[in-house]
């Protein structure tokens, strides 16, 4: 049983690695890079945010920022919208954007080229 717990928290610990160099990660790429199921990382994701280590979205997690620095959780949120509402536009689209702080932020996230 010891063991298995060393394998645990080895396994977080390299999360949290994981999470300090992408401040981003996906379920099913942790899972593939750490050999493990999805409900794993899943159930790790979880515990790691009970301890308030990272912040779980939609498919992933995101990191917290160090002690340090203050999170601003609007930020966080508005950053987090801005990365989905960029997943959705498709090559050939056609956009009408103003010049508001979230619309600058989406254009952030925009990787599809041939946009009208």
């Amino acid at each position: 049983m010891k063991r298995e717990k060393v394998y645990v928290d080895e396994r977080r610990e390299r999360i949290r690695d994981i999470l300090r160099e992408k401040s981003q990660v996906r379920v099913e790429a942790l899972a593939e890079e750490l050999k493990v199921s999805v409900i794993t990382i899943r159930r790790d994701l979880q515990y790691l945010e009970e301890q308030k280590q990272l912040i779980r979205v939609y498919g992933g997690a995101v990191a917290v920022r160090e002690q340090g620095e203050q999170t601003d959780e609007i930020q966080l949120y508005r950053d987090l919208i801005a990365r989905y509402a960029a997943s959705l536009v498709e090559d050939g689209d056609t956009l009408f954007l103003n010049t508001s702080r979230n619309v600058r932020q989406i254009l952030r996230y925009i990787t599809k080229k041939m946009l009208q």
